[in-house]
């Protein structure tokens, strides 16, 4: 790949949104306004592909530019949030799909969504008061510590 294809994703997908959410912000601060901020970033975030650093690297960016957004912005009652759909089979002459790569990326998909559902909290804990006794969540498949400040989740 050569460094204008490169820059030509990134100039889309990674400053398009980051200009995007630059002025929606400034709006929403500037008027007092609560609200949200979404963003739009792909499965790609998180896997690879042969020919597609560019794209891959840039829904990463998404990602996690749409974390530290909503960490900046919550002061201002504003919340930001990515939506990263999964995989979705398009005809591209740039990064074509083998039949082997697809049934691997699905089947590693499915995988992945089971092991997270597994793994993942109850949707409803408690965290109880810091004691010498209290440490731990009480939730039935957490075992992290709370945040400091947390006192419940949902």
């Amino acid at each position: 790949m050569d460094v204008e294809e490169w820059d030509r994703v990134m100039e889309t997908n990674v400053r398009g949104v980051f200009l995007t959410c630059r002025a929606a912000a400034r709006s929403m601060v500037a008027h007092g306004t609560a609200g949200k901020i979404i963003t739009i970033s792909s499965g790609a975030y998180a896997s690879g592909r042969p020919g597609a650093a560019h794209y891959c690297a840039s829904k990463a960016a998404v990602v996690m530019f749409t974390k530290v957004l909503a960490l900046e912005l919550a002061k201002a009652r504003i919340n930001a949030n990515c939506i990263a759909p999964g995989f979705v089979r398009v005809d591209s002459e740039v990064s074509p799909l083998t039949e082997e790569y697809v049934t691997a990326l699905t089947r590693a998909s499915r995988g992945a969504a089971r092991a997270r559902r597994a793994t993942s909290p109850t949707p409803r804990c408690s965290w109880p008061r810091p004691s010498p006794t209290t440490s731990r969540a009480r939730c039935s498949r957490s075992t992290a510590a709370p945040p400091p400040a947390a006192r419940s989740c949902r």
